[in-house]
């Protein structure tokens, strides 16, 4: 790959699919090595393939056609050598979005890594059908539409509402309109809504307590929060269960883990892989490698979910502190495991100050000066707060750049060009997660609105839950 040799075993990244004809995709890619020809046989990873596993991977496939961009075009050739962008036809059938393609006889050959992006779904909008008969195509296009785009992403609750997120509101209007072309019926779109996340401010002095159904089992938990710098670690893929120990203890040696506490860290959530932390400071707990996985599974589980308002948890650690269980394994299997489990993170994310964390656009402006007034009135009205302010070498334009709440930002490109008279011209690209001020309990506070607000557009229970609704006495 590093010689880009077009004698080389054959490899192909493919970054994302392009609708075809008759329902089908071609898929995009670069190749990095060898040539790839049409009617050869390759062995194909999908992006849940693993080295030396089965998941997503499937061998001994053909390539039925391969296609070269010119200018607007794509025309079939009969190969294609290294260093060349190309479409692939005839591999949609197993792959969602990207995956990679090798040579047939290649074991040793590892799967490139997916591509991360530096935005994120942080907007989302409803959407329905006008006439419900139609719901199945809306189905079938919605697949279409998450194949095409690699951050699109689509939800179905349990009433059947469906949402989709995007990355901003300009994104969430392509996506509509792409999905609207593809499906070719009327969609009916609700407004546009932000995605927060779920944290914790304080450190909890004691650990809560939780029993299982039947009173044979009691784990006890405590939540703090995680580190960004460690939170960091994790989405970059630096703490991944593939890399060894002594190289995550050196990562975490900055935040006081030494090897053996390395060691001690049990998972990540949600989906393996997200911002929190699970940790065993348990001494001497019998039978605890038998309930580990039932603990896991209720950190994958609530973390998707928090107890505020069901949103996703983000930049909390939480340290199963002690745990009593029964010594027959039929009363501490996963069935009373994995309900405990959950109330304990639940009930310790309560108890350790719960707040919000919402998405903080960075958002670049440029105008003459005449239109500075306007951009300052828009920006403060929607709780922005101007980081920089430049003018640029050798033209009368300014640059401002500030930080806006992704949920301020609907309609911002509107007002911004009402008040300055058409000059100003804005781009937005996400940029962190911030704190909310408020208590969550304080009914006044901004934090307590936006929470009410969330629960009532999912439907549930209007008043805030407690940590002693998740909790049991000793």
């Amino acid at each position: 790959i590093p010689e880009c040799a077009p004698k080389g075993p054959a490899i192909v990244y493919i970054s994302k699919m392009v609708p075809s004809v008759g329902g089908r995709f071609k898929a995009f890619g670069r190749v990095l090595s060898g040539t790839i020809a049409k009617n050869t046989r390759i062995d194909i990873y999908g992006a849940n393939y693993k080295f030396g596993g089965k998941e997503d991977y499937f061998p001994n496939k053909p390539v039925q056609r391969v296609e070269i961009g010119v200018g607007p075009y794509f025309l079939g050739v009969d190969s294609c050598p290294a260093g060349n962008t190309i479409m692939v036809g005839g591999v949609d059938a197993y792959l969602l979005k990207s995956g990679t393609l090798v040579a047939v006889g290649n074991p040793e050959c590892y799967p490139i890594r997916n591509m991360k992006f530096s935005v994120t779904p942080v907007v989302r909008k409803a959407i329905r059908v006008k006439n419900p008969a139609k719901k199945p195509q809306l189905t079938q296009a919605l697949q279409k539409l998450v194949r095409t785009d690699p951050l699109c992403q689509v939800e179905t609750n349990e009433a059947g509402q469906v949402t989709i997120a995007g990355a901003g509101e300009l994104h969430i209007e392509i996506l509509i309109k792409r999905l609207r072309d593809i499906a070719k019926i009327e969609i009916i779109e609700d407004k546009p809504v932000v995605s927060f996340r779920e944290t914790v401010t304080d450190e909890m002095e004691e650990p809560i307590l939780t029993k299982s159904p039947n009173k044979h089992n009691r784990v006890y938990m405590v939540a703090a929060p995680l580190d960004e710098g460690i939170v960091d670690l994790i989405l970059n893929n630096k703490l991944a269960p593939t890399v060894d120990s002594k190289t995550k203890a050196e990562s975490l040696r900055p935040f006081g883990f030494d090897l053996a506490a390395t060691r001690k860290i049990w998972a990540y959530g949600p989906d393996d892989n997200g911002p929190n932390m699970l940790v065993d400071q348990t001494r001497g707990v019998s039978y605890l490698s038998e309930i580990k996985d039932s603990i896991v599974s209720g950190l994958q589980w609530s973390t998707k979910g928090g107890a505020l308002c069901e949103e996703p948890m983000h930049g909390i650690s939480y340290a199963i502190t002690d745990a009593k269980l029964h010594a027959d394994a039929i009363h501490r299997g996963a069935g009373q495991l994995l309900p405990t489990a959950r109330r304990a993170f639940l009930g310790s994310q309560l108890s350790a100050g719960p707040g919000l964390l919402e998405p903080i656009f960075e958002v670049t402006i440029t105008s003459p000066p005449e239109g500075l007034k306007g951009i300052w009135s828009v920006i403060s009205a929607r709780r922005g707060t101007v980081l920089n302010q430049k003018e640029t070498p050798g033209s009368p334009i300014i640059e401002v750049t500030c930080n806006m709440p992704a949920a301020a930002s609907f309609g911002f490109d509107a007002d911004m060009r009402a008040a300055t008279g058409g000059e100003a011209f804005s781009s937005l690209s996400f940029s962190h997660w911030e704190g909310v001020p408020g208590s969550v309990y304080a009914e006044s506070s901004l934090t307590a609105k936006l929470v009410a607000e969330v629960r009532k557009r999912k439907g549930l229970k209007e008043a805030m839950p407690e940590a002693v609704d998740f909790i049991d006495k000793l």
